[in-house]
């Protein structure tokens, strides 16, 4: 009976201890997801120290920075990046912006600059023009890779047109051409060497029309008109 007792005893003994011991575990990994907690969302330790810039050519990492506004010191992982990559693509150079977390202290922005399909001619130099007819640079001197295009108007759809064509044209007439005049959306005419021109009408159809351009281009004329790709026409004015 003693014995009995005794047993019992040690039994309720250890499951104290290991209630206790259960109980010690459970608060220190309360603790130490606290203290994690803390580390990764309000100390400094993985907090915002240096901010990096790839994929600029035309603009410079300092203007994509201060376009950005990353907040320093800030934890990474309360960092808004959709609103930083907003910020950055506002610029009239970037076409998208992406920005990255690197642990424990870093923040990359990857940028990818708009594409120029060709310079609009103003006064005083030429604008940068790309596939979605936005300008997006203005420089005095003229590119000597860019075809030039004359052009009064500056709505965005029409650029837009002329973005298309130039984007279409296939190699005879990349080397031919000289600049390109625009009187409206429906009229696109193409300079080309020699003095001939190239009626191309509106943009509608171009990549059939840069086909049959190419064909029609090995024909010696002054005047080739594309306008209607159907029925093409040459003439020596």
């Amino acid at each position: 009976m003693t014995l009995g007792v005794r047993d019992l005893g040690i039994k309720r003994r250890q499951r104290r201890v290991r209630a206790l011991a259960i109980a010690l575990i459970g608060l220190g990994v309360v603790v130490i997801a606290a203290l994690l907690l803390w580390l990764v969302y309000f100390s400094t330790v993985f907090a915002v120290k240096k901010v990096e810039v790839s994929g600029t050519s035309l603009l410079n990492a300092d203007q994509v920075k201060q376009a950005a506004q990353v907040p320093m010191d800030t934890p990474l992982i309360r960092l808004d990046r959709t609103s930083i990559a907003r910020r950055v693509v506002a610029l009239p150079g970037v076409a998208s912006a992406s920005v990255i977390t690197m642990w424990p202290n870093s923040v990359k922005v990857e940028v990818i600059e708009r594409k120029a399909i060709f310079q609009r001619e103003v006064s005083g130099g030429f604008q940068w023009v790309d596939v979605d007819g936005a300008i997006f640079h203005a420089q005095n001197k003229r590119h000597p890779k860019l075809p030039v295009v004359k052009a009064a108007d500056d709505d965005q759809a029409v650029l837009r047109g002329v973005a298309a064509v130039l984007a279409a044209k296939g190699p005879v007439l990349s080397k031919r051409l000289r600049f390109a005049v625009v009187r409206d959306r429906s009229q696109i005419t193409l300079q080309l060497d020699k003095g001939a021109v190239l009626e191309w009408g509106s943009s509608d159809q171009s990549e059939l029309k840069a086909k049959v351009a190419e064909v029609l281009l090995k024909q010696s004329a002054k005047v080739y008109d594309v306008s209607a790709p159907s029925n093409p026409v040459t003439r020596d004015r």
